[in-house]
This record gives C-alpha cells, sequence and structure tokens, in this order.
C-alpha cells in the first residue's frame, strides 16, 4: 500500500511541475509576435493607449489590463526605462516606424 501510494503522489508531482513547466513556456513564447517598447519619461499605460489607439482594436481599460497581465505588473504603474510588450501585432504594424530597438 505504501509503495503504490508513494508512485501516485510522485506522479501528480511530476504532473504539476510539467503544467507548471508548459503554461510559462506557452506565455513567453505567445508575446515574441507582439510589439516591444521601451517606456519613455513621463509614459503612462493609458497614454500609450491613446498613442496607439488606431494599431490596436481594444477599449483603453482593455488595453490597460492587457498590458498589466502579460507583462507581469502588478499595477498600472510604469518606469522611464521599463520595456513592455503592447497589444500590437508585429505584422500589421506596417507604418515604418521603430518603435524601440531590440536588446
Amino acid at each position: 500500500m505504501k509503495g503504490s501510494l508513494s508512485y501516485v503522489i510522485s506522479f501528480f508531482a511530476v504532473v504539476i511541475v510539467a503544467v507548471f513547466a508548459l503554461s510559462y513556456t506557452g506565455e513567453k513564447e505567445s508575446l515574441d509576435h507582439y510589439v516591444s517598447i521601451e517606456i519613455a519619461e513621463g509614459d503612462s499605460i493609458w497614454s500609450l493607449a491613446d498613442q496607439y489607439e488606431e494599431h490596436h482594436r481594444m477599449s483603453k481599460t482593455d488595453f490597460v489590463e492587457w498590458v498589466q497581465d502579460k507583462n507581469g505588473l502588478p499595477t498600472a504603474v510604469i518606469k522611464s526605462g521599463d520595456s513592455v510588450v503592447l497589444p500590437i501585432e508585429k505584422q500589421t504594424y506596417h507604418d515604418g516606424t521603430q518603435l524601440a530597438s531590440r536588446k
């Protein structure tokens, strides 16, 4: 009985670790096709929603929530020099403007 219990516990531990590893890896890869910018002095997520509104189809509130969620920001406060991913697909952003240099 003890042997089978340890196998069951080990199995569930492996499954949990695998789920976390796959979910973390999938999130990182899914953001690669979005535009990333470096925050300038005076920028806010709300001002970015206005600045790039012609490149996304979201309400300002949805834009701010998306940026917070995908960038792991606990609040909507961003600082100069931070890099954030915006909900703008690289393929659809064709006006020739470089938003930020890639690091």
